[in-house]
């Protein structure tokens, strides 16, 4: 190997270029082994983070009917009803995909009357599809207190 002045190049410039050449297409080897790799780690970031967001907007759902059922002056079906449709409103607005969610309210205003100063938990379960794990059932519980001064009706009586 000469230089641009007719010069041999020193033994170490000679040397590095043939180590060099050999090395050809080790780049490319390396990012087929480390891509799936890489890959795979950007996927599980994005399922993590999907996971973290869909139990957030659960959770709001859930607030959403336990806060329907604590502040509706009626009792049995209709505050339910109230609940059911907060729910369903929270997850449509939120982007999370549940397929068939479902609400359990304790107590159950369907079966058991709801006094003031009592506590009304709802629970949101829902089936979420994520890219690596599949799908995942998520489930969150929210409580309200229902207001001391606020009378529910059920019939012709007031439960106080």
């Amino acid at each position: 190997m000469t230089t641009t002045t007719g010069r041999r190049s020193p033994r170490w410039v000679r040397r590095r270029a043939g180590l060099a050449r050999g090395e050809r297409g080790s780049f490319a080897v390396e990012l087929a082994v480390l891509a799936p790799v890489i890959l795979a780690f950007l996927v599980m970031v994005i399922d993590g983070g999907r996971l973290t967001w869909a139990g957030s907007r659960l959770q709001g759902a859930a607030r959403d009917a336990a806060r329907a059922v604590s502040i509706n002056h009626n009792s049995g079906q209709a505050a339910y009803n109230a609940a059911l449709q907060a729910m369903n409103e929270a997850l449509a607005n939120s982007g999370v995909d549940c397929g068939a969610p479902t609400l359990t309210l304790n107590p159950d205003p369907r079966t058991a009357a709801i006094g003031n100063d009592q506590t009304v938990a709802a629970t949101v379960t829902c089936d979420v599809q994520f890219i690596m794990v599949g799908s995942r059932t998520l489930s969150r519980t929210q409580q309200s207190v229902v207001d001391r001064y606020r009378q529910v009706t059920t019939g012709n009586q007031v439960i106080p």
